[in-house]
């Protein structure tokens, strides 16, 4: 009876090994961005391009209200001040980093 379930635990385990293979996750995605027109004066349009690796999604927000899904995108500051913008990206496998920098409008 030992020697059946024993033959019955292996058969199991080398067929597991044959067919449970576990997938390998991805590369994790970075997020960096960079800003074209920062420091110029209200109103005025930015640029913002995304610089990130591995991702294949983007979430912006723009610190004025604005957001985008767009991989790089542009946004309006119709006042001056220090607003914060942020970046969200995710991999393949949904997993997410995010970035945020302050820009400056005069």
């Amino acid at each position: 009876m030992l020697k059946i379930v024993v033959s019955i635990i292996l058969i199991g385990s080398l067929f597991c090994l044959t067919r449970c293979k576990k997938e390998e996750a991805l590369p994790l995605a970075t997020a960096d961005f960079f800003v074209e027109n920062n420091g110029a004066v209200a109103p005025c349009q930015l640029y913002f391009y995304s610089n990130s690796i591995n991702e294949v999604d983007w979430s912006w927000r723009f610190g004025n209200g604005d957001f985008s899904s767009n991989m790089s995108d542009s946004s309006v500051y119709d006042t001056s001040g220090v607003y914060e913008v942020s970046l969200t990206v995710s991999n393949a496998d949904g997993i997410k980093d995010s970035i945020k920098k302050t820009i400056s409008i005069n």
